[in-house]
């Protein structure tokens, strides 16, 4: 049994992570997965979808096949949901610990996983079955022709709103993300400045999150109270993502930075574990 502070030890840990080749290299290595993967789901939704499509617009006696994407892409489900689920859950984490902050490099990991969706649905919707005839699902076995209803049109419009859908999602995680990051340099701006003209006091735990048996990691809200410079108690609940070990006992201290000119202004205020001397310290467990 070790004797040394666990809190401690996983902050040397994260801290040595940090920027370092081998979280580097990882974040990469599940990024591509990811987009793998995600691929390779979308794919066999789509491969569904135009089995459903074709079975619509088409007669049951139709020479057609139905599904050209190819029969054995239900192959595809276990391999895309098996292999999505670890990719995100791990470039989530490697990211993480290569910027030591909740964003991970570049790209999020949703976005990179709805890009692979969205070039796998476009291709995929391009092979997609054409009808035997615009409006019309043709017999050629007993000549009873059925005209399209609506839900046949809606249908045959899938391939284009099919990818389409999935490509809007990844527009806008995209433009989610580019704010999220605009966000962040602003409150890194913010934080510099108070760095050098900010004012630092002991700050106390009131309540923190938990975490299940099993979980690795809590999402959840510290509240914190400190007391400005006029003698003023004021409170904060930060949104953090703690590792099981980081997460701090009601009682503990953490040093409180804030904007001495305006102290009730929560945009200028930031908290650390330690003593609050760097940039990190401020930044890597808050949401």
């Amino acid at each position: 049994m070790s004797t040394t502070d666990p809190l401690a030890a996983a902050h040397t840990r994260l801290r040595e992570y940090r920027g370092s080749v081998r979280a580097a290299f990882l974040t990469t290595l599940w990024g591509i997965l990811l987009l793998a993967s995600g691929a390779t789901l979308a794919y066999a939704f789509s491969g569904l979808f135009d089995l459903l499509r074709a079975a619509t617009l088409n007669s049951i006696f139709s020479d057609t096949p139905d599904g050209p994407l190819g029969e054995n892409y239900f192959w595809f489900f276990p391999i895309g949901f098996i292999g999505s689920f670890l990719a995100f859950a791990l470039h989530r984490m490697w990211g993480t610990r290569f910027t030591g902050t909740q964003f991970t490099p570049v790209l999020g990991t949703l976005t990179i996983a709805l890009i692979g969706w969205s070039l796998a649905a476009c291709w995929a919707a391009s092979r997609f079955v054409q009808p035997d005839q615009i409006g019309m699902a043709v017999d050629p076995a007993f000549g009873r022709d059925e005209t399209w209803g609506v839900w046949a049109w809606i249908m045959y419009a899938g391939r284009w709103w099919w990818p389409g859908i999935i490509t809007t999602l990844c527009v806008i995680s995209l433009i989610i993300g580019v704010v999220s990051r605009a966000r962040r340099r602003r409150r890194t701006m913010i934080l510099d400045g108070l760095l050098t003209g900010g004012r630092r006091t002991p700050g106390l735990i009131t309540s923190a999150p938990t975490a299940s048996p099993d979980a690795a990691r809590v999402l959840g809200r510290l509240t914190i109270q400190f007391t400005d410079a006029a003698g003023t108690r004021r409170w904060i609940q930060p949104t953090v993502r703690l590792e099981r070990a980081l997460i701090p006992a009601v009682g503990s201290t953490v040093t409180v930075l804030f904007d001495p000119l305006n102290p009730g202004d929560t945009t200028r205020i930031f908290w650390s574990f330690g003593p609050g001397t760097t940039r990190e310290e401020f930044t890597q467990h808050t949401v």
